[in-house]
């Protein structure tokens, strides 16, 4: 899941500056690092020195050379100049309580190095650190100026916060639909850190989205219902372990054709788009073209590893958990 520019979020900050991508699910991160409030001014610093102090053991633990001091230089210079750029208009309240969990949450992220959790708590934690404090109709020059609404996304139109005119809850505000919810959409984590929605119901004021994982999806009436297992009818989407071909549910298949479906494949296989066929995922060290190819769920540099915060970019503090 890769988080886009919003300057209310000050982990996308880092994502615009150094291109943050966060994935969802995967191990526990451990005990977490306790935290205490960070100032507005110290806000730089403290993020710089989690980060590269923190990720240091698990670029050692892959083959990367680390050189703290550089990573902090680099680091502090490109983030104190985002920091400035987007949040000193005066448009933002700043939380120092927020920003330590902020900070404390990016140290758990490095020093579990392969945890998926740990990178997804990031954003969450840091989420509300920078807060807009220009109310509905007031003059903007970004969305992230604006107060937001509690299940609807404002934005900065023309200049002014505004409300969407489709009065629609905009995607990642949603939660996940319970059964007999009303929802918007349909959908499905992947389980390598990308998801996707589609589908969408006519409840556009709905604050649910159906997820496939959790075995629902948004059918008729614009309600989360039960998603149709093997044999049944679907017009897009199954319950996990099968796929729709055609209008009927059939069972995902670890080898066989993908033509018509990239979801046929069993979670132990990929599309493969050259052959259109369900292929053993590759091991580590494998050469691979994307994420979905490796076992380890991570293809970098054009082989197959375990997802971890460390890369060459990561190491050297020009970029954050990529």
């Amino acid at each position: 899941m890769t988080y886009q520019l919003t300057s209310r979020i000050v982990v996308a900050t880092l994502g615009a500056a150094f291109g943050v991508t966060w994935a969802c699910g995967g191990e526990n991160s451990g005990e977490a690092t306790p935290s205490q409030p960070v100032t507005n001014n110290d806000m730089a610093t403290a993020l710089t020195n989690a980060f590269c102090e923190g990720i240091v053991g698990c670029c050692s633990r892959y083959g990367y050379s680390t050189d703290t001091a550089a990573c902090k230089n680099t680091m502090q210079a490109l983030l104190s100049a985002q920091l400035t750029t987007l949040f000193g208009s005066g448009h933002y309240t700043y939380d120092a309580n927020a920003a330590g969990a902020c900070v404390a949450a990016y140290r758990n992220a490095t020093e579990a190095c392969t945890s998926h959790d740990a990178a997804d708590a990031v954003e969450t934690a840091c989420q509300k650190v920078y807060m807009g404090n220009v109310a509905l109709g007031g003059a903007c020059s970004a969305s992230g100026e604006c107060v937001q609404n509690e299940t609807r996304s404002v934005t900065c139109n023309a200049g002014v916060c505004a409300l969407p005119t489709d009065n629609t809850f905009s995607y990642g505000q949603r939660a996940h639909g319970k059964l007999g919810e009303a929802c918007q959409s349909t959908c499905i984590s992947y389980g390598n850190g990308s998801s996707s929605c589609g589908g969408s119901g006519t409840a556009s004021t709905a604050a649910a989205d159906c997820w496939v994982n959790d075995g629902l999806v948004c059918g008729a009436g614009s309600m989360c219902v039960a998603a149709p297992a093997l044999g049944q009818s679907c017009s897009g989407y199954c319950a996990p372990g099968a796929y729709c071909s055609g209008v009927t549910c059939v069972a995902q298949v670890a080898a066989g054709s993908c033509q018509s479906a990239s979801d046929a494949c069993l979670s132990t296989s990929y599309c493969d788009s050259t052959t259109d066929l369900c292929t053993p995922k590759k091991a580590d060290g494998a050469t691979c073209n994307s994420d979905s190819e490796c076992t380890g769920g991570d293809c970098l540099g054009d082989h197959c590893r375990v997802w971890a915060v460390a890369t060459p970019s990561s190491c050297a503090g020009l970029a954050a958990l990529d």
